[in-house]
């Protein structure tokens, strides 16, 4: 678990968790991801998810469950576990644990991962994982100096252990590669061309100057507005679809398809809460104050 200054200090570097998205290998997030993070502050504080916290307790247990089967004594304090990079400080990286070989007296880097994503992965003790994973590792050899990792993977309820030898080709595209994209696009602020935009959850929850106006190209803003349009003509489409399918359902609950499938339409149960009150944001379109007046 990273400290919050740890946290606010990842935005000063490229993290061994961005590269996989520079790269374009990461399913869950994209270069612009990435960039967005490190050029805009959000407006909400961090808080653990329900995930991170199940996120911790795995990660917790994988390092154990590598300590007994590799037979060490892991290195887990947060304080010595934050490394940048000396010779490349754009890079820094926050390890899950590392230890010392008993026969080398070499540290070496302990990686924990959970996934259902069986078919990314191959024969156990070797290398074969997810390119993003190795570029991850490779990006904590490059910040710490070591020469292996172990993977501690649980797939699909499975343990399984992997194993990253240092590879100085690789070390190299992640420098050039790392090193090319704060320099045109962190460092200008220019976002990169060839990713898709950020996620829009953490889009809305930029942190706003006041009274400030973006010179924005008016096409976009017509893009904007002709898939909002034909978002609402397609909810239109499906309500319309839903009620004649209500109004043929009649009194049933159900229905048999021919296929051998079900239509369902049973009761929900949903427990009672209170919703908090919270600002947010609303983009609309609406004329100009002159016009108003």
């Amino acid at each position: 678990m990273i400290s919050e200054e740890q946290r606010k200090e990842r935005t000063k570097h490229l993290g061994s968790s961005d590269i996989g998205a520079i790269f374009g290998f990461d399913p869950f997030k994209s270069a612009a991801d990435v960039w967005a993070h490190k050029i805009f502050e959000s407006e909400k504080e961090y808080a653990e998810t329900n995930s991170m916290t199940s996120g911790i307790r795995w990660e917790r247990y994988l390092i154990d469950w590598a300590a007994h089967e590799l037979e060490i004594f892991p290195i887990t304090d947060p304080e010595e576990l934050w490394f940048v990079c000396k010779d490349h400080p754009v890079f820094a990286s926050n390890l899950d644990a590392f230890y010392f070989d008993q026969d080398s007296h070499k540290p070496i880097i302990i990686e924990a991962k959970k996934t259902r994503l069986w078919a990314e992965w191959g024969e156990p003790g070797t290398d074969q994982m997810p390119h993003r994973v190795n570029l991850q590792v490779h990006t904590q050899m490059l910040c710490t100096g070591f020469k292996i990792a172990y993977i501690a993977a649980m797939i699909q309820g499975d343990e399984q252990l992997f194993r990253v030898e240092r590879d100085e080709r690789i070390i190299k595209a992640i420098i050039e590669t790392g090193e090319k994209f704060w320099n045109e696009n962190v460092l200008t602020k220019l976002p990169p061309n060839d990713s898709l935009p950020p996620k829009l959850e953490f889009l809305k929850r930029v942190k706003r100057e006041p009274e400030k106006w973006a010179d924005i190209n008016d096409g976009i803003i017509n893009d904007w507005e002709q898939a909002k349009a034909a978002e609402a003509e397609a909810k239109k489409t499906s309500e319309l679809a839903e009620r004649s399918l209500l109004m043929t359902l009649g009194d049933a609950e159900g229905a048999k398809l021919s296929d051998g499938r079900e239509l369902t339409f049973f009761q929900q149960d949903r427990p009672e809460h209170t919703v908090k009150a919270a600002k947010y944001r609303v983009l609309r379109i609406r004329n100009s104050e002159r016009e108003l007046k």
